[in-house]
């Protein structure tokens, strides 16, 4: 039986010491409330699944990352670097292990800021 990947919102955590001081890099407040996170739905099929995500006006191509962790994850950032607030999001998605190909990842982002991932299954054999 095939399960879709769990998707979780990674915490994003910032060591800061009351030496330090403020940063407008930090994530925390560069990064989306839970509630104002664009959620990304999942589909899937026998030979692949497909993840998509409506992200905000602001965020161009250039401003998307996606990057394979160990561990079958990935990892997808869209951060606009120029603007202060509500703009970093950032998603790991968990795979059943050994269920994907990490050599088969796709992502195009539309004009329409839909972000579509394709992550190809391996083949399942039967004995």
């Amino acid at each position: 039986m095939c399960y879709p990947p769990r998707l979780e919102v990674s915490p994003q955590p910032f060591i800061t010491s009351s030496h330090e001081e403020f940063s407008p890099m930090q994530r925390e407040r560069r990064g989306a409330s839970i509630s104002n996170c664009p959620s990304m739905d999942v589909q899937s099929s026998l030979s692949e699944y497909t993840l998509t995500v409506q992200l905000p006006d602001h965020i161009k191509h250039e401003m998307v990352t996606v990057s394979v962790l160990k561990g079958s994850k990935l990892k997808v950032i869209a951060d606009a670097w120029h603007m202060e607030t509500e703009c970093h999001y950032e998603w790991v998605i968990n795979f059943p292990p050994h269920d994907i190909d990490m050599g088969g990842v796709h992502a195009q982002l539309d004009p329409s800021g839909l972000l579509a991932i394709d992550v190809r299954r391996r083949p399942r054999y039967h004995v």
